[in-house]
């Protein structure tokens, strides 16, 4: 089809915002890229996915931006091609870190129905919701990660397996920023839980749910600001302290293209979480709400 209204869609790119397949388009916010002549599904053209769940099944770079697509359009499956598409905001890393520890969650009870007195999974989802949560430091969840890795290895049932893989993966997630272990979190909790056919449109919920709460709006006018009372529900605002940079604001540091290396070597690079304000506020009770519905 061919249209000029424009389409919400969800892509990923590289780290360097060139696309997976193609290291001479680089990416900007808000810059229309058009192809020219005919396109085709996984050949040619600018692909993408019409909700967060199926692009999550399409990962292809680590970064994840909402965007919005025109022209000519073709789809197929879970994904589409495009013949002209842009970048609109970047969506925060947090979202799949929480859709991991979600799915593995989930499927926690398959394990602890094998291994009832195993306690590496369910451990292991703890420290990850925890080290999210701000409350333990990385070596706490390196700890349980190891020992959900020990129970994958160690599980005979599949679904057994799937949940501690699930765990782990989500830890990996939380850890690594990785993108492909959140989406491993999900396909394992499904297996886990094959007999279960509501797992997926739970699944589908719950990453929008983050999609929306974890959005740049959200991030810009709620988490970031300094406040006491919510504004919504005039309840107590929480103070959680970013533990990705350890509560200072930067990640690393960058000597530059003209030097490798520095006088000083102190860390300039803003973390991608926080984006350098080493905290952010939220209202338990709007959350706990959000999660009810």
């Amino acid at each position: 089809m061919t249209t000029q209204t424009t389409i919400k869609c969800y892509r990923w790119v590289k780290d360097d915002m060139t696309s997976e397949n193609d290291s001479k388009t680089l990416w900007k916010v808000g810059e229309w890229k058009k192809i020219e002549g005919k396109i085709k599904i996984c050949e040619k053209g600018l692909h993408a996915c019409k909700n967060p769940y199926d692009s999550m099944k399409n990962i292809y770079g680590n970064r994840w931006f909402l965007a919005e697509s025109k022209g000519n359009i073709i789809e197929k499956g879970d994904k589409f091609v495009a013949s002209e598409m842009r970048l609109i905001k970047e969506l925060p890393n947090i979202i799949w870190k929480r859709f991991a520890l979600f799915c593995a969650k989930e499927c926690e009870k398959n394990y602890q129905k094998e291994y009832q007195n195993d306690k590496r999974v369910s451990d292991c989802n703890k420290a990850t919701e925890d080290y999210l949560d701000g409350k333990i430091k990385i070596e706490e969840l390196e700890k349980a990660r190891s020992a959900a890795w020990s129970a994958v290895r160690s599980a005979v049932r599949s679904a057994a397996r799937s949940a501690a893989f699930a765990a782990w993966s989500a830890a990996w997630s939380a850890v690594r920023s990785a993108a492909w272990s959140a989406a491993c979190a999900a396909e394992s909790a499904a297996s886990a839980a094959s007999a279960e056919n509501a797992i997926e449109e739970r699944q589908k919920k719950e990453l929008n749910r983050l999609v929306e709460l974890y959005s740049e709006e959200y991030m810009n006018e709620v988490l970031w600001t300094p406040q006491e009372k919510c504004e919504n529900c005039q309840g107590e605002m929480e103070r959680i302290e970013c533990t990705f940079c350890d509560k200072n604001g930067f990640m690393s540091h960058d000597c530059g293209e003209d030097t490798c290396a520095c006088l000083d070597d102190s860390p300039n690079v803003l973390c991608d979480t926080c984006d350098g304000r080493t905290c952010w506020w939220v209202c338990p009770n709007c959350i706990k709400k959000s999660d009810e519905k």
